[in-house]
C-alpha cells in the first residue's frame, strides 16, 4: 500500500509541476492573432490585401510577403479592435507559393503565417 501512495503523490507533483510551468506560455501571448488574404485566390500580378484580427489594440504589427522571387515587409498599425489591413503594399508576382508572415513586438518567430498557392 505504501508503494501505491508514494506512487500517487510522485504522479500528483508532476502533473502539478507541468502545469505551473505551462501557464506562463500560455499567458505570454494572450491573443489569438488571424491573417487572411484578398482577393482569396490571388492571380499573377495582383494586388493583394493582406488583413488580420487578434492583435494587440492600437498597436503595430510587421507583416511579411515570401514570394518566389523576394520578400517584403510592411509595418501596419491596429485598429481599437486589433485589427489590420494593408493596402497597395504588396502584390503578386510569378506563380508559385507565397507566405506570409506577421510579428507583434520582437519575436524570432512570426505570431502568425499562412500559405497560398498563385497559379
Amino acid at each position: 500500500m505504501k508503494g501505491r501512495y508514494t506512487m500517487k503523490r510522485l504522479l500528483l507533483i508532476a502533473v502539478l509541476v507541468t502545469a505551473v510551468f505551462a501557464l506562463p506560455a500560455a499567458a505570454a501571448n494572450p491573443h489569438t492573432q488571424t491573417l487572411s488574404i484578398s482577393p482569396a485566390a490571388p492571380g499573377q500580378n495582383a494586388a493583394l490585401v493582406i488583413s488580420g484580427c487578434g492583435w494587440q489594440a492600437n498597436g503595430s504589427v510587421t507583416v511579411e510577403l515570401i514570394s518566389p522571387v523576394g520578400a517584403s515587409f510592411a509595418a501596419v498599425s491596429t485598429d481599437s479592435s486589433g485589427c489590420f489591413a494593408t493596402s497597395g503594399t504588396f502584390e503578386t508576382a510569378g506563380a508559385g507559393t507565397y507566405y506570409v508572415q506577421a510579428w507583434e513586438g520582437h519575436g524570432n518567430k512570426p505570431d502568425a503565417k499562412l500559405a497560398f498557392t498563385v497559379s
